[in-house]
């Protein structure tokens, strides 16, 4: 199961790693839904990944992002409906 955590964390890595790239290079607004979402997806699977190899600053971290990125999604849900 490790073998799978730690792909699983690696994903989560590369995902986030994307999102601000592109974000930075003005191909994706950080404001929108899907930076927003990559980035969810991001820190649900690095959280996975840590519930087998245990940080707790990096689970803090990733927790802080997740709340974010989940409200700010809330957010716009809201503003649309």
């Amino acid at each position: 199961m490790d073998y799978i955590a730690n792909a699983v964390g690696l994903l989560g890595v590369i995902l986030c790693l994307f999102a601000y790239g592109f974000a930075r290079k003005g191909k994706m607004s950080a404001y929108g839904c899907s930076f927003l979402v990559l980035n969810t997806c991001a820190s649900a699977m690095i959280i996975f990944s840590l519930c087998y190899s245990f940080n707790l600053a990096a689970f803090i971290l990733e927790i802080a992002w997740l709340m974010v990125s989940v409200s700010s999604l809330l957010k716009i849900s809201v503003k649309k409906s």
